[in-house]
């Protein structure tokens, strides 16, 4: 049985107005995004030139996770914004809780829904992509019951927003 360690970092007295990143590289999400990211960089014609980087902040608030990731494509020349950007409606056209914005999101425009916001940009030669999600719903008991609704033949946002 997994038994979580208490941290100091993350007791309230450590962790009340700060704003700090942990697991920089090492995060347990951090294969997922290379993985998501390296298979998208394909589609649009650029391969990546290493593994995007997931840097993850703790910000003491009571919901939401805004993540920023960093790509490098094998060759910049290849990639501009509007192209990630369209490439990211084509791969979320039919996704009902993923909204591709032109602008950066905030946890605000997530909190207490299902939702991700995504907006991605070229930025020196690097995609940037940034998401917003409410990590009480979309990241634990939104996501269950969207799945639910998937394995029993449900609408698939039935009881969701």
């Amino acid at each position: 049985m997994y038994k979580r360690q208490p941290k100091p970092n993350l007791h309230f007295p450590e962790a009340n107005e700060n704003f700090s990143t942990y697991n920089i590289g090492i995060h347990r999400h951090q294969p997922e995004i290379a993985q998501s990211l390296t298979k998208w960089g394909a589609r649009f014609g650029a391969a990546l030139a290493r593994e995007p980087l997931f840097v993850p902040h703790l910000l003491p608030i009571e919901r939401g996770i805004l993540e920023t990731i960093y790509a490098e494509p094998s060759d910049a020349g290849l990639v501009d914004t509007a192209t990630v950007q369209a490439c990211l409606r084509e791969a979320y056209a039919n996704e009902p809780f993923v909204i591709v914005r032109d602008d950066a999101p905030t946890l605000r425009d997530v909190q207490r829904t299902n939702a991700v916001h995504l907006n991605a940009r070229v930025a020196h030669g690097r995609v940037v992509v940034v998401a917003a999600e409410d990590n009480l719903v979309k990241g634990a008991s939104g996501q269950a019951i969207q799945n639910a609704n998937l394995m029993l033949g449900l609408e698939e946002t039935m009881g969701l927003r």
